[in-house]
Parts: structure tokens; C-alpha cells; sequence
């Protein structure tokens, strides 16, 4: 499609935009996509896989495996239809798929980036969608979510995907069976495919509008099928969501909904670029109007659903956030470089281009201070270290027969270790105690320190009562640099813990900076393991 800056009437833009077009035109997208990928992985380094995405491997193996996955382990997330069907496909490439996993996240995330830079190009000019892109690249909380390895960034990236589809003219079926797709990650893209198959009723014939309403309502009953398989309650992801956000205390209610809007979206993509995306949105109402009823739909659409999420009483998170704060990322991108958009002719021409001068200067600063900031970041390496020292443990020959010794039960220092050690000893995850609920006979793994006990500990509500070392089964004690294994012999008491984390804020560090939220407690997280590598040697990738 001929960019829309060949229009403005700058020397040599017209011709700079064509060149751009064809060159964007000519490679394959899944090119761009992939080098996407590989420069996010260069510059930022490896992660680990988070714990939903750990939980959906261990449910896709079950799967493969030809059993019904069991959603109904005490702490469980909420099951991800999407994310454990393609776990069972890695499934097939045993201890690697979590690696596997982790691929397929930095290949979300380039497609979400060219995605960006090509929507951003379809409706006003390349540089927008170049600008919008590099946002989306440098925003901490997005490369955090990435080195996380969580089903947000394929979510994002299709519903983008989706987007740009309907921008270049494939609009209907397409567009829909994309949003579909998405809907077996999140449930807030049913909204979405809802409204589009609203828009397309009046436009479509009687066999069109059949398939419109299929596909349309696949995702919804597909994922209440497979509650209903695995927990007997075709709800269950409502309702476990529900009991769990009371169980770790999190913020709920179409109030706090209004009060974190703002706060969520300045942690997502910044408060300058915030700032100026607000701007830039009412100047593309007022210039580009017909162009921007696309991204305006989309981000009013999810606005609607972050607030049906709240008056559903599940818990207002940030995740819930991230697509109206990308559409703001899109308007940030329209006051920098929308004059690229305008025809020679245009009185307003000359003067955005001079006042332009102070947002780019604002985006660039937050553009810089992100990039410093996530390439600084610690914290996924260092708890991939963590993750891979658990991993390493925990599967040994020795060890997993200890385990069928020990009566089928496993003793962890909190919840968080859980999906680590079932998927490395491949055990259902319903088979593991937390240390409270100990006994004697059993298989139990140990932090050798207070930090990784709260570190793996529910954050919330969570206080320190030291792990008993209790005589188990096997009498064998196994080391790795941060867990041990116990199977027998009698030990001191663990570590105590040098922090109680409670309700987002901490005590006990000084000269940390007070957080809230995700970066709150990722901050915390990095102060705690920045104490580890001082206590055991453990060494950064």
C-alpha cells in the first residue's frame, strides 16, 4: 500500500517514503518479524518462563499425555485455552519446551513490532509507525513481560495484527478469525470480536453473517468446554479467578478500576509518552478523523472491557491496561510525526513541524531512560538462574525415586516453586504440600535462604515462619546453589527471612525506593536476589 506521506509536498520525503514502502512491501513480513525478534533478544538478553506460562506447559503435557489437565491446584492461574494447546504441541520436545516457549514469546513480540510500524504506516505515514514501534520496543513493563515469557504479548500482537488487517482492506472473515485466536488467550478480545461482528451484520449476505457468528463465538465456547473438562464447571476461569483474587487480597471493584486507569497506563507505556499520546489523540480526531476511528474504536472497546472486567469482580490488574495504553502509544506517535500525513498545501505543514520539536524531545527522553533502564535489569537473569538451579535439581534420577519413596507427596517453600518442580519432575502439581502443611515422609525441597523463600512466597498477606528441616525419606540431602533437596537426616531450622512483603510495600531495605504494583514488587525481587549473589556466588548470564 503507497504510504500516506508521499503526499506532503518536504524534499525528498515522497521519495524516502516510497523507497520505505517497497522495501516493507518486498521482504516477506515473516522476515521482518523474526529480525524483530532477534534484535529484542540481543539487546535485552534471555528471561525465564514465568509461572502461568509454567502452569500451561505442565497442562499442555498433561494433554499430550491424553489426560484431562487438572485446573483445580491451589493457586492455579487461569488456564489459558490457547497457551496449554500449544504447550501440548512442545510438549513433544520434553525438557526444551520451556526454552521453546520463551522463542515463541520473542517471536510475539517482533510481531507485534512490525505489526505496529506497519499500522502506524497504512494509516498516516512511516515515520509514525516507525516512532510507534520504537515505543513499543523500549516500554519496561512490555520488555518485562516479554523476559517473562506471559501470553499478554501474544495477545497484543494479534490483536494489532487484527488491526492492520482490517487497515489494509481485508476486512470480515480475516479479521475475526484473528481476534477469535486472541480470544483463546484473553477473554477481554470476545468484546472486540463481538463489536466487529456488529460492524459486519449490516454489510454481509446470509452465508457470511453464518460464518461471522461461528467463528465469532468459538472462542467463548471453546474455553468454557475445556473448564468444563477440566474443572466440571464450564465458569471455573471466572470463578477460580474470583476465589484467587481473594485469597492473595488483590484490588477489585469498578472504582478502583477508575482510580488505577491512569496509574496503570503510566506504568505501561510512561507518563511522558502518555502525556503526549493524549495530546496527539485529540489532534487526530480533529485532523485525521476518518483514519482514526479505527484505533479510537479499538482503544474505547477496550476501555469497555477493562471495566467489565471490574464490575465481573475479578481482580483490575495491569495486563488489563495494555490496550488502550498501546492506542495511546499510536497517538503519542501522530503529535511527533502526523505532519508527515499532511499535503504540501497545508497551512498547519511548517508550524507541527517546529512545535513537534517538543514532544520528540520528550518521547526521545523516555525512549533512552526505558532502553537504560530494561538493559540495566537484572532481575530476568538473575531469576533465570534461580529457575534453571531448581530445574537442575530437581529432575535427577535419584531424586525422582526419592519421591515415589516418599509417598507421593513433595513439601516447597511457597506456591511459587511449585510449576518449576512439576514440570522438572513431572508431577502433578495437586501431588506438592507447602511447608506449613508438612509432614514427616516426604520429599522436600528447601531454600537454602530466606530470600528465596519470599521471593517464591505469595507476596501478599504472606508472613515468614522458618522451614523445618524435618527427617524424611531416603536420608539423602541434595545441593544446588540456592534450593536443596531433603530426603532424610535431621537439620537446623532454615534461614529466617530478612523481609515481610505486604500489600506492596516493603520494610527492612534502606535506600530502596518504595514501589506499587508490578514494579513494586519486581523491585523488591531485584533487591533480593542482588543479596543472593553476595551469599551464594550466584552468577549472572
Amino acid at each position: 500500500m503507497t504510504d500516506r506521506s508521499a503526499r506532503a509536498g518536504l524534499p525528498g520525503l515522497a521519495n524516502r517514503s516510497a523507497a520505505i514502502a517497497r522495501l516493507a512491501g518486498d521482504a516477506p513480513a515473516l522476515l521482518w518479524v523474526a529480525l524483530a525478534a532477534f534484535a529484542v533478544a540481543a539487546l535485552y538478553g534471555s528471561g525465564f518462563v514465568g509461572y502461568d506460562t509454567m502452569y500451561s506447559l505442565i497442562w499442555g503435557r498433561e494433554l499430550a499425555d491424553g489426560n484431562i489437565p487438572n485446573f483445580e491446584t491451589p493457586h492455579a492461574p487461569t488456564p489459558h485455552p490457547l497457551a496449554y494447546i500449544l504447550g501440548a504441541g512442545l510438549s513433544v520436545f520434553g525438557d526444551s519446551a520451556p526454552t521453546l516457549a520463551e522463542i515463541l514469546v520473542l517471536f510475539s513480540y517482533g510481531l507485534l513490532l512490525w505489526a505496529a510500524f506497519e499500522l502506524g504506516r497504512t494509516l498516516f505515514s512511516w515515520p509514525v509507525g516507525l516512532l510507534f514501534a520504537l515505543i513499543l520496543a523500549t516500554r519496561r513493563f512490555l520488555v518485562a513481560l516479554v523476559l517473562e515469557s506471559t501470553v499478554d504479548v501474544s495477545y497484543l500482537a494479534l490483536i494489532v495484527t487484527a488491526a492492520l488487517v482490517h487497515a489494509r482492506g481485508r476486512r470480515g472473515l480475516p479479521v475475526l478469525g484473528i481476534l477469535s485466536v486472541a480470544g483463546l488467550l484473553r477473554p477481554d478480545a470476545w468484546l472486540l470480536a463481538g463489536a466487529y461482528w456488529l460492524f459486519l451484520w449490516p454489510r454481509s449476505t446470509n452465508k457470511e453473517r453464518a460464518r461471522a457468528t461461528a467463528l465469532t463465538a468459538s472462542a467463548p465456547l471453546l474455553w468454557a468446554a475445556f473448564d468444563l473438562a477440566g474443572a466440571g464447571d464450564p465458569l471455573h476461569s471466572l470463578h477460580g479467578t474470583q476465589s484467587l483474587a481473594t485469597e492473595l487480597s488483590r484490588a477489585r471493584g469498578i472504582g478502583t478500576a477508575f482510580d488505577s486507569l491512569g496509574r496503570f497506563t503510566e506504568l505501561i507505556i510512561g507518563g511522558k509518552v502518555m502525556v503526549v499520546g493524549l495530546v496527539g489523540s485529540a489532534i487526530t480526531v480533529g485532523l485525521f478523523f476518518r483514519r482514526a476511528l479505527l484505533p479510537l474504536a479499538g482503544a474505547g472497546l477496550a476501555l469497555a472491557a477493562f471495566f467489565a472486567i471490574a464490575l465481573a469482580d475479578l481482580p483490575v490488574l495491569p495486563r488489563y491496561a495494555e490496550a488502550p495504553a498501546v492506542a495511546l502509544a499510536l497517538g503519542c506517535a501522530v503529535a511527533v510525526f502526523g505532519w508527515a500525513s499532511l499535503p504540501h498545501e497545508s497551512r498547519l505543514l511548517w508550524p507541527w513541524i517546529g512545535a513537534s520539536s517538543v514532544p520528540l524531545v520528550l518521547v526521545c527522553v523516555s525512549i533512552v531512560n526505558d532502553f537504560e533502564y530494561t538493559r540495566q535489569y537484572s532481575y530476568p537473569a538473575e531469576r533465570r538462574e534461580v529457575e534453571r538451579d531448581l530445574r537442575n535439581l530437581t529432575p535427577s534420577a535419584t531424586v525422582g525415586s526419592a519421591y515415589v519413596r516418599c509417598r507421593g507427596a513433595i513439601s516447597v517453600p511457597g506456591y511459587r516453586v511449585v510449576p518449576g518442580a512439576a514440570f522438572s519432575l513431572d508431577v502433578n502439581p495437586a501431588k506438592f504440600r507447602y511447608q506449613t502443611d508438612h509432614a514427616e515422609g516426604r520429599l522436600t525441597v528447601v531454600a537454602q535462604t530466606g530470600l528465596i523463600w519470599s521471593l517464591y512466597r505469595a507476596y501478599r498477606r504472606a508472613s515468614f515462619s522458618p522451614t523445618p528441616r524435618l527427617a524424611t525419606c531416603g536420608g539423602k540431602r541434595f545441593m544446588g546453589r540456592v534450593f536443596e533437596v531433603l530426603m532424610g537426616g535431621p537439620g537446623g531450622p532454615a534461614p529466617a527471612a530478612p523481609d515481610q512483603f505486604l500489600c506492596g510495600r516493603h520494610r527492612g531495605y534502606p535506600g530502596l525506593r518504595a514501589g506499587r504494583g508490578i514494579i513494586g514488587e519486581r523491585q523488591l525481587d531485584h533487591y533480593r536476589l542482588s543479596l543472593l549473589r553476595q551469599e551464594t556466588g550466584l552468577a549472572r548470564d
